[in-house]
Parts: structure tokens; C-alpha cells; sequence
């Protein structure tokens, strides 16, 4: 028994089996959404318990947590406010995260989205997503773009 808010509720169940990559990609994305959502621990435990009878995300099942990702999506407005932006954590890398600053400003100066800049990786980094770049990859999109803006600048005036 677990004791949560005055109240008593059952322990989480413990599962012995490995936990798939997908299932590690589900709980970073419940977990984003509940950030984006601004749902703070306490509610988040609520709402788990209310809708699901549990008190971790780690014990929602595949359809439980398909449902929750839903919920939470809703709950955050739907839509991501930049669909295709990487997530925070790799413009904190130290290898690429800088360009990675400097490719969203890029985009930001032409009023493009960020399948565009997937666009230029896929093309001449050879992934399918510019975060993925390596070192050299993300240089020569961070130059593809850069000598864009140059062009463009050149046109305008």
C-alpha cells in the first residue's frame, strides 16, 4: 500500500520483463507532453489514478498509454507549436546543438518550417533528420542554409 495525499492505494505493479524501445519512446513523449501541458507532479499522479487506477505512467499498458498520450495532447493544445523541431535535449549536445541554434534562426529568418532543413540533411547529410547530423553533416546544412540567406538577401536590396 502506498500512501498518496492521505489516501491509500495499491503499489504500482513491478513487471520483470525488459521494456521494449518503443515503450521508452512512449514514456519520453508522455512525459514531454505532461512538461508541455504544465501539469505538475501531483495532478499528473491524480489524473493517473482517476483514469487509470495506477500511480505510474510505467504501469499503463501499450493501450493505456496510447489513451494517455492522447489526453495529454489534448491537454497541451493539440499540436506541437513547431511541428518537425527537434526536442530540447539535442540542442543541448555539445557537438551540435549550437549549429542546431543557428539552423532554427535560419529558418526562422526565411519563414521556413523544420522539414526543410530535414529536407537539406537528408540531401547532403544523408539522415533523414537534421538532428541526427553528425558534426560535418550539420555544418554543411547550417552552410547550405547560410548561403540561402545570402542569396535572398541579395535579391531583397
Amino acid at each position: 500500500i502506498h500512501k498518496h495525499h492521505g489516501m491509500a492505494f495499491p503499489m504500482p505493479r513491478q513487471s520483470g520483463e525488459k521494456k521494449s524501445g518503443q515503450h521508452h519512446r512512449e514514456m519520453a513523449r508522455i512525459h514531454a507532453l505532461q512538461s508541455e501541458a504544465g501539469i505538475l507532479d501531483p495532478e499528473y499522479r491524480e489524473i493517473l489514478w482517476d483514469r487509470y487506477s495506477v500511480l505510474s505512467s510505467r504501469s499503463l499498458s501499450t493501450t493505456q498509454r496510447a489513451d494517455f498520450v492522447l489526453y495529454l495532447q489534448a491537454r497541451a493544445g493539440g499540436r506541437q507549436p513547431f511541428p518537425g523541431r527537434p526536442e530540447q535535449h539535442f540542442f543541448e549536445r555539445e557537438d551540435i546543438g549550437p549549429s542546431l541554434g543557428k539552423v532554427e534562426a535560419l529558418l526562422a529568418d526565411a519563414k521556413r518550417p523544420w522539414n526543410y532543413a530535414h529536407a537539406i540533411a537528408k540531401r547532403l547529410a544523408k539522415v533523414d533528420r537534421v538532428e541526427w547530423c553528425d558534426g560535418r553533416g550539420i555544418h554543411k546544412v547550417v552552410s547550405a542554409m547560410q548561403k540561402d540567406a545570402n542569396r535572398r538577401k541579395a535579391r531583397e536590396g
